[in-house]
Formats: C-alpha cells, sequence, structure tokens
C-alpha cells in the first residue's frame, strides 16, 4: 500500500510527461496521512521514505496539513517531521535544489 501511495505522491519534475496530476498527488498526501494515522505505530518503518516523497512537489498548505496530522498521530516522529521541514525552507530560502549546496550535514 505505501508503495502505491509513494508512486502517487511523484510530481511531474520527477516523471517527466508521465507525472500525476495536482490532484492525484494532493489525494495521495491525504491517503499517506490517512494511512498512517490508521496504522500508528505500524507504519513506522515506511515514514522516512514516505515523507520524502510528499516533499517532492515543494512546501504547500497539503503538506503542512498532512505533516500535522502524521505528527498527531505518531509524535515520536515528529522530530524527524520538523528537521525535515526546516531542510525544506532552508533550500526554498537559499534558493538552492539540495542541502548540500548550503552546507556540510556532517558537520552538526
Amino acid at each position: 500500500i505505501f508503495s502505491l501511495v509513494r508512486k502517487g505522491l511523484y510530481n511531474q519534475s520527477t516523471q517527466g510527461s508521465r507525472g500525476v496530476s495536482s490532484d492525484t498527488h494532493r489525494s495521495a498526501l491525504y491517503c499517506a496521512a490517512d494511512l498512517v494515522q490508521a496504522l500508528g505505530h505500524m507504519s513506522e518503518p515506511f515514514l522516512p521514505e514516505l515523507v520524502n516523497c510528499m516533499f517532492g512537489s515543494g512546501l504547500a498548505e497539503d503538506l503542512i496539513d498532512c505533516l500535522h496530522s502524521i505528527s498527531a498521530s505518531m509524535p515520536s516522529y515528529q522530530a524527524e517531521i520538523e528537521d525535515r521541514l526546516l531542510q525544506e525552507i532552508s533550500m526554498c530560502l537559499a534558493g538552492t535544489a539540495a542541502a548540500d549546496q548550503i552546507c556540510d550535514p556532517l558537520s552538526f
């Protein structure tokens, strides 16, 4: 199931002309949040890759809503979500595509 949700999260910039529509992407975001909420701790092994895929189309209100839902369902994963949000915001402000262009991630 998580694999299917991740496929729905890929956007046009990662899939070229075969990308999914924005409606499909939005639905996949909410499906991911609902799935994590329903499965609780059983979803933990899938969260890192799932959350990374959720950021695939950049920051958006739907993404924030879904991440809030996930962090409410999985408080133990809240710090990782916050770190990923900080990384995404930093990349947006710096105008770069990768965090390693901003700083050395191993220096922390």
